[in-house]
């Protein structure tokens, strides 16, 4: 299976429900990355007004994640 089997309505589907997933995942582990950035700061002596601080956050997924989000919506449509 490749991704251009799915419909565009499935693509949508799957595109809502990686939104979905990002967003829990932030809001859960938000704590933890600035918690890291904050003690980053604290060793990294005096810092100019133009000093950038990094958060960085990675999110991955496997192809069975689009699968499983592909297989739900079918199996709801199809009333299983």
């Amino acid at each position: 299976m490749n991704i251009t089997d799915f419909t565009p309505e499935e693509r949508a589907i799957v595109e809502k429900e990686i939104t979905e997933r990002l967003r829990d995942m932030f809001y859960m582990k938000k704590n933890k990355y600035i918690q890291v950035a904050i003690r980053r700061l604290e060793t990294a002596g005096e810092m100019d007004g133009e000093d950038r601080i990094n958060i960085n956050f990675s999110f991955v997924l496997v192809w069975n994640d689009l699968l499983q989000i592909v297989g739900r919506e079918r199996r709801l449509i199809n009333g299983s």
